[in-house]
């Protein structure tokens, strides 16, 4: 697997697969899904944040390679909000990327730089500070993720690793792939079984990880 397995002390000794209509019931943070009232920037505050909102749109679009109506079909705007001052002004998006069942959050904080303005950011301003703030590892190639493998297949290889459930919260995207984590209970030691799962594949890695840090 491509990442660095993390701490998710939260699932150790957690039981039973989920539900597929409860997959994302429990997360905290940001709905899993905000629905479209914002597809097209609705819900940016003023004209900066939506001239933002549309440099952000078509640079994650051209990376993740989709066209304009697959981008709106698999990516949920949940908000689009600006803070400027009291040093600098930021537009915040975030969005839901939607790949069958699985659902990735996904953000943007976009500096505009210090504030107040001397004078209002061009264009040119606003394009560079929209690709600073993208993230292509994430956006790369997302088109190439948009099949996913059925939960129950990636449950029944966590379980071959220990693992009771899959972090369905936190699935991330990733150089084209979409991969979910899970840890089990303590085994002794302080040793926990892990899994991380490729939802596009259905390979599941098993490993080992502390189950608390001191």
């Amino acid at each position: 697997m491509r990442a660095a397995w993390p701490l998710l002390a939260a699932f150790v000794g957690l039981a039973g697969a989920p539900a597929r209509a409860d997959l994302y019931a429990s997360c905290d943070g940001e709905t899993h899904h905000p629905g479209l009232a914002c597809r097209a920037g609705e819900c940016a505050p003023d004209a900066t944040s939506k001239a933002v909102f549309e440099l952000w749109r078509e640079t994650a679009r051209a990376l993740a390679g989709l066209d304009e109506k697959a981008f709106g079909e698999h990516v949920e705007v949940s908000k689009v909000q600006r803070q400027a001052g009291p040093l600098y002004d930021w537009v915040r998006i975030e969005a839901v990327f939607v790949a069958g069942w699985a659902r990735v959050r996904l953000a943007a904080s976009v500096n505009l730089g210090a504030f107040p303005h001397k004078q209002a950011p061009t264009q040119a301003e606003l394009q560079r500070a929209v690709q600073q703030a993208v993230r292509p590892v994430e956006w790369k190639d997302a088109a190439r993720t948009l099949a996913v493998l059925p939960v129950e297949r990636l449950q029944q290889g966590a379980g071959k690793c220990g693992v009771a459930r899959l972090d369905w919260c936190h699935v991330s995207l990733s150089r084209g792939h979409l991969d979910v984590r899970g840890i089990g209970a303590e085994r002794g030691d302080n040793r926990c079984p892990t899994a991380n799962g490729d939802l596009n594949t259905g390979e599941v890695e098993c490993g080992v990880t502390a189950c608390r840090v001191f």
